[in-house]
């Protein structure tokens, strides 16, 4: 099933929006992300499907609490933030989330006002601006079908596991590239996600870095990024895992 991607909703560390075509389509009609994020494999392939999400973190779920209700209008709605303001002149928290995560790109919690580098880019679509605003408020529709659950990947209902789905595992990473994230690789039991993994029927896809070894990880692709020095671009090796039933 070939569908159009849905822009990224709002912008967080870790996202797969970039690398989403990259891993494998889904099988089935149905997409779970038990570590939602902004839920880069569904935007990819959601569209026709039923998608499913659920997150540890309750801002993650308070953001796509939002999402899921707004309306073209509830987006467009939203203040662009002048220099100096913050969102804290936004009424909902959820929309308060929306625009926080987007003024201070690729962050694991929303900020409360833009960055520098935000400030000095412009009116593009991959930051909090009135291109960014009116694209959100185009796809913000593709939301609506879309549930979001406020729990742990060993704490989801039973009903759910047992729905033919595609699941999109992507959990903070093993290791100090996963304690970025509020509920972060510190808090989770590798050894019971990787039983997770293996016991959920149908299909399977975890992502992960090449440094993980609680499952046979997979070479998926290079990524590129600016170093915290600035000089030249750090890479690192996307992995994944997979089983089809």
């Amino acid at each position: 099933m070939k569908t159009a991607r849905i822009p990224p909703p709002f912008s967080f560390y870790g996202g797969k929006h970039r690398i989403a075509s990259k891993y494998p389509e889904p099988l089935c009609d149905v997409i779970i992300e038990p570590f939602a994020g902004s839920a880069g494999y569904s935007c990819r392939y959601g569209q026709g499907r039923q998608v499913i999400l659920f997150d540890a973190d309750p801002v993650i779920c308070q953001t796509w609490r939002w999402l899921i209700e707004a309306t073209y209008e509830d987006v467009i709605k939203l203040p662009l933030l002048d220099d100096g303001q913050t969102v804290d002149i936004i009424e909902c928290e959820g929309a308060r989330n929306v625009v926080g995560f987007w003024i201070n790109k690729g962050c694991s919690r929303p900020a409360k006002q833009k960055s520098s580098w935000v400030r000095s880019i412009g009116n593009v679509s991959y930051v909090w601006s009135e291109k960014c605003r009116q694209r959100l408020a185009e796809s913000v529709h593709h939301f609506d079908s879309w549930e979001i659950h406020h729990c742990k990947f060993d704490e989801v209902p039973s009903e759910y596991l047992q729905t033919r789905a595609t699941w999109f595992v992507d959990p903070p990473y093993q290791g100090q590239q996963g304690s970025h994230y509020v509920c972060g690789s510190g808090s989770i039991d590798y050894q019971k996600l990787r039983e997770f993994c293996c016991s959920v029927a149908d299909q399977v896809i975890v992502c992960e870095s090449s440094n993980a070894t609680w499952l046979d990880f997979e070479p998926l692709c290079q990524l590129s990024g600016a170093s915290k020095s600035g000089e030249g671009r750090k890479k690192s090796l996307e992995c994944f895992w997979t089983k089809n039933v």
